[in-house]
């Protein structure tokens, strides 16, 4: 399905970003929304926070799993404007991501982090095991629910413990939604990346509502 509101032309436009990364405080339209709006408010849902703060019960742990889907949504945008590029494959590709936009720049925390996102997102675990058959290694984590500041992700060596702090993540990903955006809009003097960046938006698509039944439709750029 093409999103029948939409013109037929082939490049995004500069208000096509603006639509996919607008606050959190304006609803979503009535029908068509990119999936990047719907999945933050979410995360405010579930973690309590934002428009949703004091409204209702937490739910930490499917907050956290929508925070790491939103950063593959987000490393999927960007990856085409990347500088350096962020490599061949979803593991360098994440831990580049994250060193550029989200200030993770030790290589073992993003060794670490990319493992968390793992074992959340494909086993909804706090213990995640690297498949190399000749030394598989072991990753527990912790979450911690309480702080608010500081870094997301920490090391213990006494217990070989990561714990990772649930509100500093939240804000490192609000951080690297608008340093996503930023770039973005800074790549527009350059035609080749405006393709790239259209094809990485199209495959993603947007989501429409109709009654009880969300779908996805076919993202086609406005006409300027």
């Amino acid at each position: 399905m093409i999103c029948p509101y939409r013109g037929s032309t082939d490049i995004i436009s500069t208000g096509d970003i603006e639509r996919i990364f607008k606050s959190t405080d304006i609803e979503p339209d009535e029908e068509y929304n990119f999936s990047l709006h719907q999945l933050r408010r979410d995360v405010q849902r579930c973690l309590g926070t934002g428009i949703y703060q004091g409204k209702g019960d937490t739910s930490i742990w499917p907050g956290i799993l929508t925070i790491l889907a939103g950063i593959d949504l987000l490393t999927t945008y960007y990856d085409p404007i990347a500088s350096p590029p962020l490599g061949a494959n979803n593991n360098e590709k994440y831990k580049g991501f994250c060193n550029q936009n989200m200030n993770l720049l030790i290589p073992q925390m993003q060794d670490a982090f990319y493992q968390f996102r793992c074992g959340m997102l494909h086993d909804f675990s706090l213990i995640s095991t690297t498949l190399n058959k000749r030394s598989p290694t072991t990753w527990f984590f912790k979450l911690e629910y309480k702080t608010e500041m500081g870094d997301y992700i920490s090391y213990d060596s006494q217990t070989n413990y990561y714990t990772v702090y649930v509100f500093p993540l939240y804000k490192a990903f609000e951080t690297a939604v608008s340093s996503v955006k930023n770039k973005l809009l800074d790549s527009f003097n350059n035609s080749q990346k405006i393709t790239e960046i259209t094809n990485a938006i199209h495959n993603t698509g947007i989501i429409y509502h109709s009654g009880d039944t969300s779908a996805c439709a076919i993202f086609v750029p406005q006409q300027p």
